[in-house]
């Protein structure tokens, strides 16, 4: 067996990431990596599909015509994918990837998906990680659920020497020589500096990984197997700072994919002893909330604003509101049902979130209440609070959907026509 074979032979062994039966898709972009990859597994006797995923954004008719020449040369099934509409941003542009292979992986019934990170990927990662101030340098993990990287111990030299000696074609992506990605930064100026000073760097890192991961699953298994949405901020309370830290990672991470930089850390710890309420930003889009007893994450939505047809209905990310005439009210509903004299109402309606400083009338009383006050009552969390639609006419707050309904248009016994409007928070 060569070495390299043997190399991956081992690294599949000691992390358990395949069994024999197993059926394997590759994430394939006809690259050196994906092509030592392929050819490594089929030398192992695996099951095999590859994926090519097309992002859109350069040609890539050679890479495909790769594909296609691999899987016709190994007599495996091949799948070429595009994303439709391309993120700008590398993070979401990686996680549409691995949505796509994940979605063929179920349907054509892989049981793993195998990527072709090496030893090289873990370096440059461990080192972005740093520049970012990454609270945890954590190498990437050989396997996470259905995810296996078999090639994560062997450097890349490795894999190009393998290549040459197999004589096996692959692809050159231009992206890789662009000094404008801090990752080809790394890549192409510090690693080649830092191997100039230890020719020995590889054999350490691959020795440490193996050390690190076995430390990261011991400090893990000392919590919950899952967090769950909420933080119980008296649990927390009761680890050290070093727990803390790692729980509220731990926690953010299963919940938004995100690693937080050190600076976050500390505003998530600090919301520990803040009164509820208090909210800390991690990304633009995703906040974290104290609300009494716990930690909450949150994703704020844009503000929004609709005309509401009658007949008619409308579609939020949110929530789904129909509006109908009907002939009568039952005696019992649910609050997620509103019923408004028709006639008495400024048309047109509208549907649109929470203002500041919006009031109501709420219903069987005279005076107005703030809608902060209702919220607080209800103890609707703050995060929640901008996604439930506020139903208006012309003048007033008619309706906080599922909550409080408003005094305004109430049916009597004189209502000839009777609008009912219906709530589904999606």
């Amino acid at each position: 067996m060569a070495r390299i074979e043997a190399w991956v032979r081992r690294t599949i062994e000691s992390f358990a990431l395949l069994q024999a039966e197993d059926r394997v898709l590759i994430g394939f972009s006809s690259g050196p990596d994906s092509v030592a990859l392929l050819d490594l597994l089929i030398q192992l006797g695996y099951d095999l599909g590859i994926a090519y995923i097309d992002h859109g954004l350069r040609p890539v008719e050679d890479e495909i015509s790769l594909t296609k020449q691999y899987a016709r040369r190994f007599g495996i099934r091949y799948y070429i994918l595009q994303i439709e509409q391309p993120s700008q941003s590398e993070e979401a542009l990686r996680n549409q990837r691995y949505q796509l292979i994940e979605t063929i992986a179920r349907n054509e019934n892989y049981h793993k998906i195998a990527l072709g990170h090496t030893l090289n990927d873990q370096l440059e990662t461990i080192i972005i990680n740093l520049i970012r101030g990454s609270t945890r340098i954590r190498p990437i993990p050989p396997k996470r659920g259905r995810i296996i990287r078999p090639l994560i111990e062997i450097p890349r030299v490795e894999i190009e020497n393998y290549l040459k000696k197999r004589r096996l074609p692959y692809s050159h992506d231009p992206s890789n020589e662009e000094l404008m990605h801090t990752r080809n930064v790394v890549r192409k100026k510090i690693i080649p500096v830092l191997l100039s000073l230890n020719p020995g760097l590889f054999h350490h890192l691959a020795q440490n990984i193996r050390i690190w991961l076995e430390e990261d699953n011991f400090l893990d298994s000392l919590l919950p197997e899952s967090l769950g949405k909420e933080l119980d901020i008296k649990t927390l309370a009761t680890y050290n700072t070093v727990m803390q830290r790692r729980a509220v990672l731990k926690w953010v991470y299963e919940n938004t994919g995100l690693l937080p930089e050190s600076q976050m850390v500390s505003r998530l710890l600090n919301l520990i002893h803040a009164p509820s309420g208090k909210r800390a930003p991690l990304k633009k889009n995703v906040w974290a909330i104290k609300e009494f007893d716990h930690l909450r994450l949150y994703f704020p939505t844009r503000p929004f604003e609709f005309i509401l047809p009658i007949p008619g209905r409308l579609r939020h990310q949110a929530f789904k509101i129909e509006a109908e005439l009907t002939s009568e009210i039952p005696q019992d509903f649910p609050q997620d049902i509103a019923y408004f004299d028709l006639d008495r109402l400024d048309l047109p309606l509208r549907v649109r979130s929470w203002h500041p400083g919006d009031t109501i009338v709420p219903f069987g009383m005279r005076g107005k209440k703030k809608l902060k006050e209702i919220w607080n009552e209800a103890r609707v969390p703050i995060q929640l609070r901008h996604r439930i639609p506020i139903l208006v006419d012309q003048t007033d707050i008619l309706w906080i959907a599922g909550i409080r309904r408003s005094n305004k248009a109430r049916v009597t016994r004189r209502t000839k026509r009777i609008l009912r409007v219906v709530y589904a928070p999606q």
